[in-house]
């Protein structure tokens, strides 16, 4: 399911960047930053630690299982890249440590291939999402919102000193986050405020369900091939 689903976000973002470019949303974020790094590193060296460990409690069912364990990794680097952890750095330093302990007291070095497919995983997993992210929002017109939708969170930084009553004040971009009828009549009279905008970022959401039904059937099809 969810590599249908991630092939899908992929095929569907080069698709909008060859014939709808201009409907992409960008955020000046720049050149890599450290910070990004910093981020890349905690989550290359906190999976190594977990594969790790898999493979000692594991053994061969970990060896023959890896692709299982890549999309396990690829779902964890999402939220470890962006999980905004206090004292991350100092968390990366002791993982390095810890992980260098282990590797030459059991093993007498690195494993290069395990801590190789660890940086490709995390690295492509990563830049891919961070391509994906600009075809995940969209602008549309403040009077055009509805309930039902979800906003972003620039959206809902706006409204931070609004004094309009019954504005929406936090968001995680999930469907956790769907506008109310109430939500939805405050954000209009945002608009004609004084610190209103014509224009509001929203999420775009991609009804998971389709793929739930699809991953059944190609799993299905996959174990019938397989017998």
């Amino acid at each position: 399911i969810f590599i249908e689903a991630y092939i899908y976000l992929i095929g569907e973002s080069l698709w909008l960047t060859v014939f709808h470019k201009e409907r992409a949303v960008t955020f000046h974020q720049g050149k890599i930053q450290l910070e990004q790094l910093w981020d890349i590193g905690f989550s290359i060296l906190f999976l190594s630690l977990v594969y790790t460990a898999c493979s000692y409690v594991l053994g061969d069912y970990f060896e023959s299982n890896r692709i299982f364990f890549s999309l396990i990794g690829i779902l964890m680097t999402n939220k470890l890249v962006s999980a905004r952890i206090q004292h991350k750095k100092i968390w990366t330093i002791c993982m390095l440590t810890v992980y260098s302990l282990l590797s030459f007291t059991f093993w007498g070095g690195y494993d290069f291939r395990t801590l190789g497919m660890t940086v490709i995983l995390v690295v492509v997993t990563h830049f891919s999402l961070k391509f994906t992210d600009r075809f995940n929002y969209e602008w549309i017109r403040t009077c055009d919102v509805k309930a039902g939708m979800i906003l972003s969170y620039f959206a809902v930084q706006q409204f931070y000193g609004s004094r309009v009553k019954g504005l929406p004040t936090t968001t995680d971009e999930t469907t956790k986050s769907r506008i109310t009828q109430e939500e939805a009549d405050s954000i209009k009279r945002w608009e004609k405020s004084k610190y209103g905008k014509e224009q509001i970022m929203v999420v775009r959401y991609i009804p998971f369900a389709v793929f739930i039904l699809i991953g059944m059937i190609t799993y299905l099809i996959g174990v019938w091939r397989l017998k």
